[in-house]
């Protein structure tokens, strides 16, 4: 998802008065396609994280967002 879809999902979840803290970036990274539909690589994944980091964090500064720690090429 984009950045941007992160964002309207973190904002359905407070609207609900869901109180997730914590937020994972793709699970599974490896088994989706990047955002252009190609596979991820490593490094497009870091960058997808890094955006919605930012994304997230600028709407909701208290969560904590993670990322998937494995790789499978």
């Amino acid at each position: 998802m984009s950045p941007e879809k992160w964002v309207e999902a973190v904002r359905y979840a407070q609207s609900k008065g869901y109180r997730f803290r914590y937020w994972e970036i793709c699970n599974e990274p490896w088994g989706l396609g990047g955002p252009h539909d190609d596979a991820w690589t490593a490094e497009g994944y870091v960058e997808h994280v890094k955006a919605v980091y930012q994304a997230v964090k600028a709407v909701r500064p208290e969560l904590q967002v993670g990322c998937s720690a494995g790789w499978v090429p």
